[in-house]
């Protein structure tokens, strides 16, 4: 199984997919495809360790065996789909730099009742996001670069729909504050952000659960103050973005002694 290992402040999570027996696949094994989804802040470092997966950025498909390392970051819409048996590590954190100031620590402090293992391919990963491309971070300064009345409105109701994702916020509602029809605010929203606003609630109140469900918060009392219909929806929206369900999420994520 998956399994997820997180610093308390939110600035380093390594997600482990371990590879699966050939003999225990099966023959309805299939793909597990994480949808189409942006992490606001966050930079994604990701390296297979054995079999192969797919990365969708913007209309574009790359295929990475074992050993290849692959680079996301921040606000890039993209799909990963991981094939049957395949096997990788993958890094989310906030910046290149943050990120050197972990490695010392990580490596020298590991403790015996976390099951999580230092290993060569961990550090070619670290060391290959430490030195993110500067071609990336300009890449994203300049979408960030603009001084559009619609593109401030935006950035406006982006911060409004991470405070507080729980909240209700109807598109005409954002379309009213932006000032502009509903249509064209939409169309304008998903060109800069690269996904709906409701996506990106929907994504924002999934962060929310994750870390409700790690402090061992109640699933159902999770699923009312994150804002999610009912139980029911908000298990298999989990399920559809993590391929875990909210318990196998609990059972899997372990705190990093940093």
């Amino acid at each position: 199984m998956t399994k997820y290992f997180y610093t308390a402040g939110g600035n380093l999570e390594i997600i482990d997919t371990p590879e699966i027996a050939h003999a225990c696949l099966g023959r309805q094994a299939s793909a597990r495809v994480y949808p189409w989804h942006i992490h606001l802040h966050h930079w994604t470092a990701g390296r297979v360790v054995s079999g192969a997966v797919c990365l969708r950025r913007d209309d574009a498909m790359r295929r990475y065996r074992a050993n290849e390392i692959f680079l996301i970051p921040p606000r890039a819409p993209h799909q990963l789909v991981v094939e049957p048996g395949a096997a990788l590590t993958v890094l989310s954190y906030l910046s290149p730099a943050g990120l050197v100031g972990l490695m010392s620590p990580l490596f020298a402090s590991r403790k015996d009742n976390i099951p999580f293992s230092v290993d060569e391919g961990l550090r070619q990963l670290f060391l290959a996001a430490c030195d993110t491309p500067t071609l990336y971070q300009k890449k994203a300064a300049h979408r960030a670069d603009t001084t559009a009345d619609m593109a401030k409105a935006i950035a406006r109701i982006v911060e409004r729909i991470v405070a507080k994702p729980q909240a209700e916020f109807p598109l005409a509602a954002m379309a009213e504050e932006a000032g502009f029809s509903r249509w064209h605010f939409l169309r304008r929203f998903r060109a800069d952000i690269g996904m709906t606003p409701h996506a990106l609630q929907t994504q924002c109140r999934l962060r929310l659960l994750r870390a409700g469900i790690r402090m061992d918060a109640d699933l159902a009392s999770l699923a009312v103050s994150t804002g999610f219909s009912d139980q029911s929806h908000m298990h298999k929206l989990f399920k559809r973005h993590h391929c875990l369900t909210p318990k196998q999420f609990r059972r899997a994520s372990f705190s990093l002694p940093l």
